[in-house]
């Protein structure tokens, strides 16, 4: 006959290791928190389209590898922004535009 193969329980290990993540994240979590509730105030009052930084325009991208990178100074290479469509103005939660 055949010996069964022994266990190797590494449960305790396992959990031990879980628990340490877990008292990571908790830690992590309270020392972010204020940066997090800071964050949510400043987005919360900002009228400026996060995109284009209040601008309107924002620089062409490449179409491929090979193309020429935009010039900032060029203003060819500008676009109008395609999230505020250049009135430089956040979008409200109601999915409109203040201004």
């Amino acid at each position: 006959m055949a010996k069964a193969p022994e266990t190797l329980n590494l449960v305790p290990a396992i959990r031990e290791v879980e628990a340490q993540i877990h008292r990571l994240t908790v830690e992590f979590e309270e020392k972010i928190k204020p940066y997090n509730d800071s964050l949510a105030a400043l987005k919360k009052a900002n009228t400026a389209c996060e995109r284009c930084e209040g601008t309107g325009k924002v620089l062409r991208s490449r179409a491929c590898a090979e193309d020429d990178r935009p010039d900032p100074d060029d203003p060819k290479d500008w676009n109008t922004c395609p999230v505020c469509h250049g009135t430089g103005y956040a979008k409200t939660k109601k999915g409109t535009q203040d201004g």
